[in-house]
């Protein structure tokens, strides 16, 4: 299932989709948060339309920012 929208840049290989309809690397972007610097805009956990899971997006930021 294709669950791309036209800002946010969905990526296939290592982003799924959780129940509860947020998005979670399943904690990729923690280990290589350079990727996902995207992630630094969100608001609230939410980027462009999207709903980053929050577990997933604290332990980007710890990574990326540091603590």
């Amino acid at each position: 299932m294709d669950m791309r929208s036209e800002k946010y840049p969905y990526r296939l290989d290592v982003e799924r989709r959780l129940p509860n309809s947020s998005l979670t690397t399943d904690g990729y972007a923690a280990r290589h948060p350079v990727e996902f610097r995207h992630w630094g805009h969100a608001r609230g956990y939410v980027l462009w339309g999207e709903r980053i899971d929050r577990t997933d997006w604290e332990n980007w930021r710890i990574n990326y920012y540091g603590k």
